[in-house]
């Protein structure tokens, strides 16, 4: 989270975007690869920004990462304060080459991709909004490997 945070802190900076981010107190484990991790979050990260834009000026744009851990998984939710994500978009948000950007902005594949890393990693990559407004998006990584199971 540290790495896309400082990838992104310009970014941050010259939408205005106030970010926080919160980590369990426990020591945090999980399965996967630490730049596929950070390709996952930097662009869950970068749709939250723009998903704020149109924000009027007197919005805040809060972006929280938090992290939390159990003997079994590492949660890590994105947690914004745009408008959310429409219902009728939810069903097809991960599908590639669908964007609800204006065109020549998004190409559709940020998100697909990021589902495709997260199941490679064993991951799940799951979406919602906030019942305050905003959208959340929770990467769940499993506390280790797991083991093929047999036929």
């Amino acid at each position: 989270v540290s790495d896309a945070a400082m990838f992104l802190e310009h970014h941050f900076r010259i939408h205005g975007v106030q970010f926080a981010f919160y980590l369990a107190n426990q020591r945090v484990v999980c399965f996967g690869n630490k730049q596929m991790i950070v390709q996952i979050l930097v662009n869950l990260c970068s749709n939250a920004v723009d998903a704020m834009a149109d924000l009027g000026i007197d919005r805040p744009r809060h972006l929280t990462v938090r992290v939390t851990t159990d003997a079994d998984t590492s949660v890590v939710t994105v947690e914004d304060s745009g408008p959310g994500v429409p219902e009728d978009v939810m069903p097809k948000i991960f599908q590639p080459f669908f964007t609800t950007k204006p065109e020549g902005k998004g190409t559709g594949l940020g998100l697909a991709s990021c589902r495709d890393i997260a199941t490679f990693l064993g991951a799940r990559l799951d979406v919602g909004n906030r019942p305050e407004g905003g959208a959340w998006f929770r990467l769940v990584l499993q506390a280790q490997q797991r083991q093929p199971t047999a036929s």
